[in-house]
């Protein structure tokens, strides 16, 4: 994708495990194209749940040179502008009560209620990756292969006359590393640092410093220590708290 342009809009209300649950569409489309280049319907609007999309439709539609997202907190935040950064994105913040300025996103929204959302049966929802999945097929075989008179073209054509222009990163897993969390952690004294609800071992060397960490949101099973934010130095792994007491009962009971 050349450009971006993000937003939310409020999806259907599905009955899931026998309560009513609201649930949000998180959607990217490229600006020239109007292709769909990501989505997916959440429980939760918030950073972490847009950061997911942006980084799907970087793996498929490459790295845009600039994206075009909302001023609410799930597009404003230290996280996605050290994110941008990294991947080299110009992050671009709509005026405020200026609706015209994100009217290209506001336009797919309504395409998608028109077309979608006020299409189907939701009592006959179950579960929010039924109702991705279903969505997923309606983007593929209508939205982005049919044609769309903003552009007077079909986005999926559109979208391939500017391939020649367009950034990709070579592995996946290189964009999953730019997309972790960046945070300055205080070391214990008993050689630990608190993420989140976790206690992480760190090298005995870095008690009473502060260090840069890296991490995923999605998984806690590791994290990484940085040198000023470039150099992975070494990984930390979550405390063992039930391991620890039972070695902690057998050095007592071999006493």
């Amino acid at each position: 994708m050349i450009a971006g342009n993000g937003d939310t809009s409020h999806g259907p209300i599905l009955t899931i495990d026998g309560k009513k649950v609201q649930t949000y569409l998180i959607q990217l489309i490229d600006d020239a194209s109007r292709l769909i280049v990501g989505h997916q319907f959440f429980l939760n609007d918030n950073a972490l749940n847009f950061q997911l999309v942006l980084k799907q439709a970087i793996k498929t539609y490459g790295v845009p040179k600039r994206i075009f997202v909302d001023n609410g907190t799930p597009y404003k935040n230290q996280q996605l502008s050290l994110i941008c950064a990294t991947i080299g994105t110009i992050l671009i913040h709509a005026k405020a009560y200026s609706p015209q300025s994100k009217a290209k996103i506001e336009r797919s929204f309504r395409t998608v209620k028109d077309n979608f959302l006020n299409c189907e049966d939701w009592t006959k929802y179950n579960s929010l990756k039924e109702l991705n999945d279903n969505y997923r097929n309606y983007i593929a075989s209508e939205y982005n292969s049919k044609y769309h008179s903003g552009i007077n073209d079909i986005p999926r054509n559109r979208f391939q006359r500017d391939y020649d222009k367009l950034k990709f990163i070579s592995s996946h897993e290189e964009i999953d590393k730019m997309f972790l969390h960046v945070e300055e952690k205080p070391v214990a004294l008993d050689g630990t640092i608190r993420l989140g609800k976790k206690d992480f071992e760190v090298p005995q060397k870095y008690i009473k410093q502060r260090i840069i960490v890296k991490y995923s949101p999605e998984d806690l099973s590791c994290v990484y220590i940085y040198n000023d934010n470039t150099k992975e130095l070494e990984k930390a792994y979550p405390i063992d708290k039930i391991a620890n007491s039972k070695m902690k009962r057998q050095t007592i009971s071999y006493s």
